[in-house]
């Protein structure tokens, strides 16, 4: 296929899912990396985003959650003041306040954005047709693995839903963009709407950004997605084997370069965690499974010299661990005391960034591909949240037995 210059690039509607606006840090309305995306992008690529109504919904619920939580403590503290000062003291603050006061800074920062909030279309979803995806366990519902007869998915399918009915609703000429860092969620979306050309989904902000910066090349779309595709095989297809990830042992690289990393999962323990005395030794913990490496997408990065073009391939290790039998019990009362949630499960997540370059040729053929550098970064050992589970897909990682796990999904 031959290079084909750009036409006037269309405006694109971005629509995020909550795995990607999602913030472990609540003080952040969302992931920082999103608004610094959405400064650097969005004008030159008219860019409009839409969020659906359960994104806004299950931001809203974690976000009150978490300061709910620190207003009960608070208040605990307050109570205990009392107690000693035999004088009564209090605040102020409400649980409905707090509601309020989360929904006011999230519609202050979807206005700073000219964003707009989209309805769930509860009037033209088939309620039996998601019903019986229901009964059924189809994507995106999905098994609880930890109760094998309630299944998830619910509001999965909602936000589905209204990612479907924007594409059927919206008539300008626009491109459709679904960010989603859930596979299931993504994979689903992919196949309800294959045969909408308008539409395409990215897992992540870097993925989509990759895009972008092949788009400011002046290449036409149907080029730029080639060469997105082929630099992701090149880096890595189970069918390939001379692929740069077989071809230079990555797993075994990684692995002797990170042995203390894979062999001490606390090295990978935020501090936090040191300084409040929530840490106990490596050994009170024991893996459940060997780990899986994930691949995602490669992302473009830049063009150093003439076609010598550099990418970003995201490798990821994710191990599942259990406290030992022996710690249970002590960590259990340890934690009750401090009034805190029992930490009896953690996950290992070690991500790393290979960066590779290859000559591109004009017509998108990959010649010389090689391996350039490696580096981890922001790994964690800590209890996951719900959104790290759906992304790593932790529910169907806790059914693996250590015999049978140490694949190596894409993602």
């Amino acid at each position: 296929m031959g290079r084909i210059r750009k036409k006037e690039p269309l405006p694109h509607l971005i629509i995020p899912d909550t795995s990607i606006l999602w913030c472990k840090d609540k003080a952040y309305v969302v992931e920082p990396k999103f608004d610094s995306f959405w400064e650097t992008y969005s004008k030159d690529f008219k860019l409009d985003l839409l969020v659906p109504e359960v994104v806004k919904g299950e931001l809203l619920f974690q976000q009150s959650t978490s300061a709910i939580k620190s207003m009960k403590k608070a208040t605990e503290e307050i109570e205990e003041i009392s107690r000693i000062t035999d004088k009564k003291y209090s605040h102020r603050i409400t649980e409905h306040d707090v509601k309020n006061n989360v929904e006011n800074r999230f519609n202050k920062w979807l206005k700073s954005k000219k964003g707009k909030i989209v309805e769930t279309p509860i009037d033209k979803i088939n309620w039996y047709e998601l019903i019986l995806g229901a009964i059924w366990r189809e994507p995106p519902f999905d098994f609880d693995s930890k109760n094998p007869d309630n299944e998830k998915g619910f509001r999965d399918t909602l936000i589905l839903e209204t990612v479907i009915d924007i594409c059927c609703s919206e008539q300008r000429q626009v491109g459709i963009v679904f960010l989603c860092n859930d596979s299931l969620l993504r994979e689903t979306a992919k196949k309800k709407l294959c045969q909408n050309e308008r539409f395409d989904s990215y897992e992540s902000i870097d993925y989509l950004e990759s895009y972008l910066k092949l788009k400011k090349r002046e290449f036409e779309d149907q080029f730029i997605k080639s060469l997105l595709r082929r630099a992701t095989e090149k880096f890595f297809s189970k069918d390939y084997s001379n692929c740069l990830y077989f071809r230079e042992n990555i797993n075994s690289k990684l692995r002797d370069k990170y042995k203390n990393y894979f062999d001490y999962p606390k090295e990978s323990e935020s501090e936090g965690l040191k300084v409040w005395g929530m840490s106990l030794d490596t050994e009170t913990w024991e893996p459940f499974n060997e780990g899986t490496f994930w691949v995602s997408s490669a992302q473009f990065v830049k063009v150093e010299s003439e076609n010598e073009y550099y990418w970003t391939s995201r490798v990821t290790f994710v191990r599942q661990y259990r406290r030992r039998s022996a710690y249970q019990f002590a960590r259990m009362l340890y934690d009750i005391q401090l009034g805190q949630a029992v930490d009896s499960e953690r996950v290992l997540i070690l991500p790393f960034y290979i960066t590779w370059k290859a000559k591109v040729t004009a017509d998108g053929r990959f010649l010389n591909f090689e391996f350039v550098t490696d580096e981890l970064k922001n790994n964690s050992f800590q209890h996951p949240t719900e959104e790290e589970s759906k992304i790593w897909n932790l529910r169907a990682l806790e059914d693996q037995k250590l015999e049978g796990s140490g694949t190596t999904p894409t993602k």
